[in-house]
């Protein structure tokens, strides 16, 4: 599922930036290895790199991002951000990550997108963090798509679109990011720039929820014990609440000790003040 380009930011950051642009350097010349193509640079890295000789991995990935490998790329990036056979060096991570994101990598681009909007190792751009974004939700990466929606919900790096901000969201949660399928379901249980929407919001809740996002089970909880999918169900809302607390959710676990720890007999009851999980 190929995200729709129109909602999305183009990758702004095509060239490299002139800071960066000496960082494709071997991170040991010295270390002399072979191998016959960039894949095979990577995969020789991959197994260097599941062994811990991180050192021989760095010259391989370095190799292999010189071929135009994006995995090779991208995995060299997490050496440098690690300080992994390499020196540290935020600036390098950034470097690789860029290409490999370039190269088609949506790991590279979701690494890039976050050094980008945390400050690290370049400087702090929101802007180019949703150009990365937008990058790596179109490689069908859903952390991409939710951290993108994050940026259209808040305005950092392009305009406040809570609509934008949604679609960004049920993509995420669609490609597997609990937090996308809990954010949405937020955002269409209150309406926030979109129309409210009870059933949108418990379709979310309920991925996220069969993902074992605990929250996403509390939430259900409360939708059920408020009635807001048709009547008032206590006998769904302690099912729900008791599978968030099982969890870790703390809103599960406080609305779960209030109902009892029986579960109720009645799905009828008196309606009482209820916490919500929210952002």
């Amino acid at each position: 599922m190929k995200s729709p380009f129109s909602l999305f930011s183009p990758l702004r950051i095509l060239a490299l930036p002139p800071v960066l642009a000496a960082a494709f350097l071997s991170p040991d010349p010295a270390l002399a290895l072979t191998c016959r193509s960039a894949a095979d640079c990577y995969n020789q890295g991959l197994a260097a790199d599941g062994a811990m000789r991180y050192r021989e991995a760095g010259a391989f990935y370095s190799q292999g991002c010189a071929g135009n490998n994006a995995l090779a790329c991208t995995n060299l990036g997490f050496l440098f951000q690690q300080g992994k056979g390499v020196g540290e060096d935020l600036g390098k991570a950034a470097a690789y990550y860029q290409k490999g994101c370039q190269l088609g990598n949506a790991v590279g681009c979701v690494n890039l997108g976050l050094m980008y909007e945390t400050g690290s190792g370049v400087k702090r751009s929101y802007r180019d963090a949703a150009g990365s974004y937008s990058r790596g939700c179109d490689l069908q990466n859903g952390n991409s798509c939710t951290n993108y929606g994050v940026l259209a919900e808040k305005g950092l790096g392009l305009r406040a679109d809570p609509a934008v901000a949604a679609a960004s969201y049920g993509l995420g949660c669609n490609l597997g990011n609990v937090t996308g399928c809990k954010n949405a379901g937020i955002i269409y249980l209150h309406g926030r720039g979109v129309p409210q929407d009870n059933q949108r919001a418990r379709s979310f809740f309920v991925r996220g929820c069969a993902m074992k996002n605990g929250d996403c089970c509390s939430n259900l909880g409360y939708m059920y014990e408020k009635g807001l999918l048709k009547d008032k169900d206590l006998k769904a809302a302690w099912k729900y609440y008791h599978q968030g607390c099982s969890l870790g959710s703390d809103v599960g676990c406080r609305n779960l000790a209030r109902l009892g720890t029986e579960k109720p007999k009645s799905s009828q009851g008196p309606l009482q003040e209820l916490d919500l999980d929210d952002y």
